[in-house]
């Protein structure tokens, strides 16, 4: 499918999809982009280790983490990284679906395959593998990582911190002693440890983490998006709700995790007494809640009952929402200037506001989103599984930038095919997004 803005959208249509977007729909609709023969099919999550971004699809996929604007180079330049030997059946080896990376470890976890009584391929278990080696292109000596006989593995993540001083990752697995789900934290060779401070909100729901620049912390969450710059925690309400995937639209801005009150109106009658209850009044002036001395009820006020909450928080209060026209956002990256977002319906982004001097209103999200000035729009228009950012620190469109896309639901009826799907960039010497891969043209980059 050639893939760009005249064959997804109708110029009718163009002006209805991004009516509420800052640019002119013009200015973003530019010459045709052929899609390049070479792409990695399949999605994953690019993380860093090293001096590598790694990228697992069932395959394990590298790169030098050295930006375009330095080498020149752009598609073709992942390479494939030798996993180590499992069990296989019908010729299928052991596939990796997650790679993270911490200080100075690679963790992978293997699946390995069994064909089950309807000869069909089916999962027969998982194995955790680790590597310190720094040079991918002689082969790689793998250790794989002794876990108890009553986990099962589920998945592997990290905090995502940039430095790699401050890099961690995590293992998500199933306790069958306990009929439930715990994470641990992975030290090289040594078996898992379970973590259990539920301060930064740790939850057997837990998916994501993220390393916040501020405060040095790593808080963890539920939701799939989710990520930091150096003022705010960033994520969506876009989490696994019973199996489905259950999307948010918001974009929510933290600073911590604990406890916080929200407000409700009082349902008073003539003979309440609101010190008795507990109940609030709101001063408007330092926009606060206090609790109430009156002994009989005041006609000329309004009371609040309170409600005690643990989540994010901004402030100390409840973490700040803002209302934006993306659709469901699964996925988030910052630049210094805008978040990059993957949504359930392709790759878009929104403007942080930057006031200068006055830090309290900096980094906060538009409401609608800018329209790209290349061709990142349509580029896909499934579900936008992961982006990533290579400088979070540089303008968006000023270094390198991925996205990785999948078809969720029947790919009998998505706009997209299995060849549409996997990896995509954007670099800045090349000026548009278009498929990432290897340089094996007999595989088309895979």
């Amino acid at each position: 499918m050639n893939k760009t803005l005249k064959t997804i959208i109708t110029v009718s249509t163009a002006a209805f999809l991004f009516a509420s977007c800052h640019d002119n729909i013009y200015e973003s609709i530019n010459a045709e982009v052929k899609l390049e023969s070479n792409g990695i099919n399949g999605t994953g999550t690019i993380s860093r280790y090293g001096d590598y971004l790694i990228f697992p699809t069932g395959h394990l996929y590298y790169k030098t983490n050295q930006s375009s604007n330095d080498t020149g180079l752009y598609n073709k330049q992942w390479a494939k990284a030798g996993l180590p030997e499992t069990e296989k059946a019908d010729y299928i080896d052991g596939q990796c679906y997650y790679a993270v990376g911490d200080q100075s470890n690679l963790y992978i976890m293997i699946h390995s395959w069994y064909e089950n009584s309807s000869g069909y391929n089916a999962v027969s278990g998982r194995q955790l593998f680790v590597t310190t080696d720094t040079d991918f292109s002689d082969g790689i000596e793998w250790t794989e990582i002794t876990i108890d006989d009553n986990l099962t593995p589920v998945k592997l993540f990290s905090n995502n911190a940039y430095d790699a001083a401050n890099r961690l990752a995590y293992l998500r697995a199933y306790d069958s002693d306990d009929s439930t789900y715990k994470i641990y934290s992975l030290s090289g060779t040594s078996s898992p440890v379970e973590v259990t401070d539920e301060s930064t909100g740790l939850s057997s729901d837990t998916l994501t983490a993220v390393y916040f620049p501020k405060d040095g912390q790593t808080y963890f969450s539920k939701y799939y998006s989710l990520t930091a710059n150096d003022d705010y925690i960033y994520y969506s309400l876009t989490y696994n709700n019973s199996g489905s995937m259950a999307t948010g639209s918001s974009i929510y801005r933290a600073d911590g995790y604990g406890t916080y009150y929200t407000y409700s109106t009082a349902s008073t009658s003539s003979d309440s007494n609101p010190s008795e209850e507990g109940w609030y009044e709101y001063d408007s002036d330092s926009d606060t809640y206090t609790l109430s001395s009156d002994t009989s009820l005041d006609s000329s006020k309004t009371y609040y009952t309170a409600k005690e909450n643990t989540g994010f928080t901004l402030d100390s209060a409840a973490a700040s929402a803002t209302s934006c026209d993306a659709g469901g956002i699964i996925s988030m990256a910052v630049t210094s200037n805008y978040l990059l977002l993957g949504t359930t319906s392709g790759l878009n982004r929104v403007l942080l506001s930057s006031t200068g001097d006055s830090t309290s209103l900096d980094n906060i999200p538009y409401t609608s989103t800018t329209s790209f000035s290349n061709n990142g729009n349509s580029i896909i228009t499934e579900y936008a599984y992961s982006v990533f950012t290579l400088e979070p620190s540089d303008a968006e469109g000023e270094n390198d930038e991925y996205v990785s896309s999948v078809i969720y639901g029947s790919v009998s009826s998505s706009s997209d095919n299995w060849e549409d799907t996997g990896l995509y960039s954007y670099y800045k010497g090349r000026g548009t997004w278009n498929r990432d891969g290897t340089d094996d043209n007999s595989s088309s980059g895979n």
